[in-house]
């Protein structure tokens, strides 16, 4: 993704101010991503386990497991990246 892209898609809050260093500038985009990205990780793992109670399926089962393993792994990921990065996780 181009710098540009990335910096268009990121919400005014998180945008670079005016005189930040590039380092200053795409570490606020990093943590605006790392905080962002708990909530549709987790809505995926809940969706899975739902998804799990009504499903018989064993290819459906093996995904949904899958999509558990893989999300609690990302979510585990950010939540460290954020508090090595002086944040606090996303609850």
């Amino acid at each position: 993704m181009k710098h540009s892209a990335l910096l268009a898609a990121t919400p005014a809050s998180s945008q670079p101010k005016p005189g930040m260093s590039a380092e200053a500038a795409f570490r606020r985009v990093s943590e605006h991503i790392m905080a962002g990205m708990d909530t549709p990780c987790t809505g995926a793992i809940d969706m899975a386990k739902a998804r799990l109670q009504y499903r018989h399926d064993p290819a459906f089962k093996t995904l949904a497991h899958d999509i558990v393993a893989v999300q609690d792994e990302e979510i585990a990921f950010m939540r460290r990246w954020q508090m090595q990065h002086g944040g606090k996780p996303t609850p």
